[in-house]
């Protein structure tokens, strides 16, 4: 019957699966250490910008300049990182933590990686200036989004449009490619665990004992002096502390924004403050309407320097133009505006 066909099906998928990940390759990493080695790669961007927000915040006139362009200078930091672990060990930074390594096919894997080869500026431009992009491309799509929800997203221009429609697109299949191949690769149909290492021709081997005698002798031969030598191993020699660290500050970072909401939640709604205001700049009715247009409020957005409620659209179009809280007349930017998501159950 149709089931029972479905059944054989699915237990025959089961049993590929499991057949795949029990009698992999032995050179081959398994695909939990190309998780773990992409979920450490994944996690040191936000666990970097984190450290220098709360830097930013606490001493603004230091380095408020490396929030602003974090994404340059982060950009620019790992690519220096990379080539440095790329030229000495085939490695990338996270691939050296987990003792992978680089090699691609069909060519002799000799410091293949040393800066100025074809191939390092390909593999480069995959580790750093596709992400940078995507990053960039995000931040747009982000405003443009803003834009259409204070209008409409036809009365957004031409390019804008194609933004907003756009990114949607590239990020579900981004996602969808990389989601497709780390299958494949689990049940043994690939030896490429991302698109990005098929599109290098490059596979991810577990590192042999020669392998790394070898990358030892290169820094030998490499060091020219004492102090080389020493910041090599020093650099080296830190990689687990670092790991750990952007780790913790990672695991810190959504844990406290989990306690943060998890409080908040749990706590009841508070009453609102009474207006203690002896005047207001224009009448505040009661109820759900917004002073601005005095209808029911749509998109429920508060103002985070006077507390009071209005529709998104009304008062991202007032503070974009006049800079102030339209009740009380404090000075307020758009980044001032908190809007309010209400629960299924509210």
């Amino acid at each position: 019957s149709c089931c029972e066909h479905s059944n054989v099906d699915m237990g025959e998928l089961g049993n590929e699966v499991s057949t795949a990940l029990t009698s992999h390759d032995a050179n081959l990493p398994s695909p939990f250490e190309v998780l773990a080695q992409d979920n450490l790669n994944d996690s040191v961007d936000p666990a970097i910008k984190y450290i220098v927000k709360v830097l930013a915040q606490n001493s603004p006139h230091r380095f408020g300049w490396c929030y602003v362009w974090f994404d340059e200078l982060f950009a620019a930091v790992k690519l220096l990182i990379q080539q440095h672990f790329l030229s000495n060990y085939n490695s990338t930074f996270a691939e050296y933590y987990y003792e992978l390594q680089r090699k691609v096919v069909g060519k002799s894997n000799a410091n293949i990686f040393r800066f100025g080869t074809k191939i390092s500026f390909k593999t480069l431009a995959v580790l750093v200036l596709l992400p940078y992009i995507m990053t960039k491309f995000k931040s747009l799509y982000l405003s443009v989004k803003e834009e259409a929800d204070v209008s409409t997203v036809k009365s957004l221009s031409k390019l804008k449009r194609a933004i907003y429609y756009a990114y949607p697109l590239v990020h579900m299949s981004w996602h969808t490619s990389v989601l497709y191949y780390n299958f494949m690769f689990a049940i043994g149909k690939t030896q490429f665990h991302s698109p990005f290492y098929k599109l290098l021709n490059t596979k991810l081997f577990v590192k042999s004992p020669l392998d790394s005698l070898y990358n030892e002798n290169i820094i030998y031969l490499f060091s020219a002096t004492g102090i080389t030598k020493l910041c090599t191993q020093l650099m080296t020699g830190g990689v687990h502390v670092g790991v750990f660290a952007l780790q913790f500050v990672d695991w810190w970072y959504n844990s406290e924004g989990n306690e943060d909401l998890k409080q908040m939640l749990s706590n009841p709604i508070p009453k609102p403050p009474e207006n203690t205001l002896k005047e207001t700049k224009i009448p505040v009715p009661s109820g759900k309407i917004c002073p601005l247009c005095n209808k029911s409020r749509r998109n429920e957005t508060v103002l985070q320097t006077s507390g009071y409620a209005f529709c998104y659209t009304c008062v991202y179009k007032f503070v974009n133009k006049h800079g102030a809280c339209p009740v009380t007349g404090y000075t307020t930017n758009i980044c001032h505006l908190i809007r309010i998501y209400y629960s299924a159950t509210h």
